[in-house]
């Protein structure tokens, strides 16, 4: 059973890294001002860093919709049996109600998996799930062990400064 996994670019792959995975990565939005960015597209993470530095205009982000999942999903069914979609934290974005919300048309092909993460740990969580994918597992066993890894994983950061979270609510 062919397995496609797709995640959001809150993950922090690069899409070439994506494709070599072969993991579609769907882009977030990012508006500075009236500039509008795909993420890891049209913007890198380090042009973005630069924009938030350097820019008085705080960047506003856009969640994938309902319809760009379904498309996304429409897309992978006509080449795969199942779709495994990760998605950054609940708790900080809409994404994966957005995902559960197009999953709903699909009659059980498509599973939406919350993360919990975003940055480097949810890239980890992405590079295990295409691991697991390419030793066979079918979407509800990746689900599955994607869960228990979840268990055992505790995530400490540091911010260089509280600035960025302060200023999105979430200090």
């Amino acid at each position: 059973m062919s397995v496609r996994i797709i995640c959001d670019s809150a993950c922090d792959l690069p899409q070439a890294e994506g494709e070599k995975l072969n993991v579609r990565i769907l882009p977030l939005r990012y508006y500075f001002g009236d500039e509008e960015y795909l993420d890891g597209v049209t913007i890198s993470n380090t042009e973005f860093y630069d924009k938030l530095e350097n820019n008085d205009l705080f960047p506003k982000t856009s969640q994938i919709t309902p319809f760009q999942y379904g498309e996304e999903f429409e897309k992978a069914l006509e080449e795969y049996d199942e779709v495994i979609c990760l998605t950054i934290s609940s708790g900080v974005s809409g994404c994966n109600q957005s995902a559960n919300t197009a999953a709903l048309d699909f009659e059980g092909k498509v599973l939406v998996f919350d993360t919990r993460h975003f940055c480097f740990s949810y890239t980890v969580v992405v590079k295990y799930a295409a691991m697991l994918r390419d030793e066979g597992l079918s979407a509800r066993q990746i689900y599955e062990k994607l869960e228990e890894g979840l268990k055992k994983v505790r995530i400490i950061a540091s911010f260089n400064t509280l600035e960025y979270l302060n200023e999105n609510g979430a200090a």
